[in-house]
C-alpha cells in the first residue's frame, strides 16, 4: 500500500519493478518442479472442416517463451499434436506468468507503465496510443484482450506527473529496466487461452 505521494522517477520505478521481479523469482521453483512433473499427452484435433456441434474440446493454456524453454529443458521438443498435461504447480506458475505479463504491459498506470514513464516520460506519451491500439488488435487472437483495453482506457492512457520530473534513472535501475523488458517478453502470451476441438 502506497501511503504517500510518489515524488520522483526513482520511487516510481521502484514501485513498478518490485512486484513483477519478486513474483517471477518466487514462481520459478514451482515452474521448474511443475513442468518436470507434467506429462506429454497426444491429442487428435480437428484440423479440417467445421467441428461437429457437440464435439469435445480441450481448453489449452497459452504458451510463452519462459514456459516453452522450461518445457524443452525437461521434455525436449514435443511432437506434433502433443500437449503438456500440466501438473498443478505448473498450472499455478502459468497463472503467475500470465499475471506478470499483464502487470508489465507498458501502458497507463500498470507496473509496466510506471517503468516506461520512469525511463522516459516522452516515450510513455508517444507510445501510449499505439500500444493501446496493438492491445486492441490482440482481440483478433484472444477476445479477452478487449477487457484489458477497456481497463486501460478507464485508468487513462496518460500517466499523472510527478513532483520531480527532472531526476532520471541511473546505474542499477537502468539494468533492472532492461531486465523488466526481458521478463515481459518471456512471460507475454499473445493467445493466453485456446479452445481446440477434438475428433470423436
Amino acid at each position: 500500500r502506497i501511503k504517500s505521494p510518489i515524488r520522483n522517477k526513482r520511487e516510481l520505478f521502484d514501485v513498478g519493478v518490485a512486484g513483477p521481479l519478486a513474483g517471477f523469482v518466487v514462481l520459478l521453483p514451482f515452474l521448474f518442479y511443475g513442468v518436470a512433473h507434467s506429462t506429454p499427452a497426444a491429442i487428435e484435433p480437428i484440423t479440417e472442416g467445421s467441428p461437429p456441434l457437440f464435439a469435445p474440446a480441450l481448453f489449452l493454456p497459452g504458451s510463452c517463451l519462459a514456459l516453452e524453454a522450461v518445457t524443452y529443458l525437461f521434455h525436449g521438443p514435443l511432437p506434433d499434436n502433443t500437449v503438456l498435461n500440466l501438473h498443478p504447480f505448473a498450472l499455478a506458475s502459468w497463472i503467475g506468468l500470465f499475471v506478470t505479463a499483464l502487470n508489465l504491459l507498458p501502458l497507463a498506470q500498470l507496473d509496466g507503465g510506471h517503468i516506461l514513464y520512469s525511463v522516459s516520460a516522452r516515450a510513455h506519451r508517444a507510445l501510449g496510443r499505439w500500444l493501446w491500439v496493438a492491445l486492441l488488435a490482440g482481440t483478433l487472437l484472444w477476445p479477452g484482450w478487449a477487457v484489458w483495453a477497456i481497463l486501460v482506457l478507464i485508468l487513462g492512457l496518460r500517466h499523472p506527473p510527478l513532483r520531480d520530473e527532472e531526476r532520471s534513472l541511473q546505474g542499477h535501475r537502468r539494468t533492472l529496466a532492461a531486465a523488466a523488458l526481458i521478463l515481459f517478453l518471456l512471460c507475454f502470451m499473445p493467445k493466453p487461452l485456446e479452445i481446440v476441438p477434438l475428433a470423436l
